[in-house]
C-alpha cells in the first residue's frame, strides 16, 4: 500500500491511497506514475474547492441582499421576520434543518414571545410560545449576547443566536442542524451577520410602529380639537340664535308696537326714527342668523347632511347667480357616520367657496356617494384651473386636507390650467372616526 499526498503549492489537499491485493509491494514505476499526476489532481481539487467557495459566497451575498431589501418593504413585523428566517434556512451550505423560530422581546421588563416559527407543528417550540429567561439554552442566550451552542445532539443540536442592536437584545433566533451547530468558521460568521441585519430591520420596524402610533395619537388629538371647535361653534350658534336673536326680535316687536301706537298723529320725525330703528334691528337679526348659520347650520343637526347639502347648494346659487351646481347624491343618511357629517359639510362648503372665488366656472359638479368601498365626495369645476404642483396652497385647501386626513380619509386634488379642478375626498368603508 502507498499513500501519495495531493498538494497544491505548499498545501496538502488530500491523499491517494494505493493498494495491490496480489503483491505486498507496489511497483515503483506505478507509484511514480501516480505521483506525476498528483499536481494535476491538486490543481483540479483546488479549482473545485474555489468554485464551491465562490458559489457559497454568491448564495450568502444574495441572502444578505434579500435580508437588507426586507427593511425597505412595507411589511408587517411578523411577516418580515418570517421571510427573514426562511431566507436563512434556505442557504444550502449552512446545512440547517428546515425548521427554526424567532422570539421577540416585548414589554418592560421584556418577555420573550414566540412570533415566528417554521417547520414546527401547532404553536411551535417552547412552553406556550414564551421563553423562561435563564432556565434553558435559549433563555440564557436571551440574556447574554453571543452564539450559544447546544450540548450534545439533543433537539437536533440547536443553537440560539441573539438579535443584538444598539439598544440591546431585541430578539432571538433558534436554529437546528443535524450535524451540530458551532459558532466558529464561515457558518458562524454568516449567521452572526444575518442576525445583525435582522436586528437592524427589527429595530427599524419597531421605530416605524412607534412613529405610526405617535401619528395616530396626534391625529386623534387633532381631531378631538376640531371636534371641540365644532361643539363650541354649535354652542355659540345656539346662544346667538336663542339669546341675542330672540332679544333683537323682541326689541323689533317693541319698537314696531310703539310706532303703531303713535299712529298718524304722532311726530313724523319720531316715527321716521322708529322706522329706521326697526330696519337696523331687522338687519341685525339677519346678521345674527347669518353668523349663526356660518358657525353651525342648525339644519345639519335637525334634518341631517343630505338636507343640508341641498340647502347649501340653494344658498350658493342665490349668492352666485351666474354659477349653476349639478349634484348627484347617491347616499343614504344612515350610511354616513355622525362625526363625519360636519367634516363633509365643511369640505363641501370650502370647495364651493374656492370654486366661486377662483375658478371662473359657470357650472360646478357635486357628487356624494357611498359604496362597499367607502364614502366619496367629489367637487369638480370646468374653470380656469391652476398648476397643482407649483401653486402655493392657501388656508382653504390646507384646512380641507387636514379635516379629511384627521377623520381617517384621503384627500386628492387635481387641477390643469384651462381644464378646471377636481377635489376628491374618500373615506374607507367602516372607518370609524377617531375621537
Amino acid at each position: 500500500m502507498a499513500v501519495i499526498p495531493i498538494r497544491y503549492r505548499d498545501r496538502v489537499l488530500g491523499a491517494v491511497h494505493l493498494a495491490d491485493r496480489e503483491k505486498s509491494r507496489l511497483p515503483r514505476a506505478r507509484v511514480e506514475a501516480i505521483e506525476s499526476l498528483t499536481p494535476l489532481i491538486g490543481e483540479a481539487v483546488h479549482r473545485f474547492n474555489l468554485e464551491e467557495e465562490i458559489q457559497r459566497d454568491r448564495e450568502g451575498q444574495k441572502v444578505m441582499n434579500d435580508l437588507l431589501r426586507l427593511s425597505l418593504q412595507d411589511l408587517p413585523r411578523e411577516e418580515m421576520l418570517r421571510r427573514g428566517l426562511g431566507l436563512i434556512l434556505s442557504v444550502p451550505w449552512l446545512a440547517l434543518d428546515p425548521r427554526g423560530a424567532l422570539y421577540v422581546a416585548e414589554g418592560d421588563p421584556p418577555a420573550w414571545k414566540l412570533r415566528v416559527h417554521l417547520g414546527f407543528p401547532g404553536e411551535g417550540p417552547g412552553p406556550r410560545g414564551q421563553l423562561p429567561p435563564g432556565q434553558c439554552l435559549c433563555g440564557r442566550a436571551a440574556q447574554e449576547p453571543g452564539f450559544h451552542e447546544g450540548e450534545g445532539r439533543e433537539s437536533g443540536a440547536h443553537a440560539c443566536l441573539p438579535l443584538v442592536s444598539s439598544e440591546g437584545i431585541l430578539g432571538l433566533a433558534v436554529l437546528y442542524g443535524s450535524d451540530g451547530l458551532r459558532g466558529e468558521g464561515r457558518r458562524g460568521e454568516f449567521l452572526r451577520a444575518a442576525a445583525g441585519i435582522l436586528a437592524g430591520t427589527l429595530k427599524q420596524k419597531w421605530d416605524e410602529e412607534k412613529i405610526r402610533d405617535s401619528e395616530r395619537e396626534l391625529r386623534a388629538l387633532s381631531f378631538q380639537l376640531l371636534d371641540a371647535q365644532e361643539l363650541e361653534r354649535k354652542r355659540i350658534a345656539r346662544e346667538l340664535h336663542d339669546g341675542i336673536g330672540q332679544i333683537l326680535a323682541a326689541a323689533k316687536f317693541g319698537v314696531e308696537r310703539v310706532a303703531q301706537q303713535l299712529g298718524e298723529g304722532g311726530d313724523p320725525a319720531v316715527i321716521q326714527t322708529l322706522d329706521s330703528t326697526v330696519r337696523m334691528i331687522r338687519n341685525a337679526v339677519e346678521e345674527v342668523r347669518r353668523i349663526s348659520t356660518d358657525l353651525r347650520p342648525a339644519i345639519l343637526d335637525d334634518l341631517g347632511l343630505l338636507a343640508t347639502v341641498g340647502w347649501l347648494v340653494r344658498e350658493f346659487e342665490s349668492i352666485y347667480s351666474g354659477i349653476g351646481v349639478e349634484r348627484w347624491l347617491e347616499a343614504e343618511e344612515k350610511e354616513i357616520p355622525g362625526p363625519l357629517k360636519i367634516v363633509l359639510y365643511r369640505v363641501l362648503q370650502e370647495a364651493l367657496n374656492n370654486a366661486a372665488k377662483h375658478s371662473r366656472a359657470e357650472r360646478i359638479f357635486l357628487s356624494l356617494k357611498t359604496s362597499p368601498g367607502g364614502i366619496e365626495l367629489t367637487v369638480e369645476d370646468r374653470g380656469k384651473g391652476f398648476e397643482a404642483e407649483t401653486c402655493r396652497r392657501g388656508l382653504g385647501l390646507a384646512s380641507m386636507k387636514e379635516r379629511v386626513e384627521l377623520s381617517g380619509g384621503r384627500f386628492h386634488l387635481e387641477s390643469t390650467i384651462g381644464r378646471g379642478t377636481v377635489i376628491r375626498a374618500v373615506w374607507p368603508a367602516q372607518k370609524e372616526v377617531e375621537k
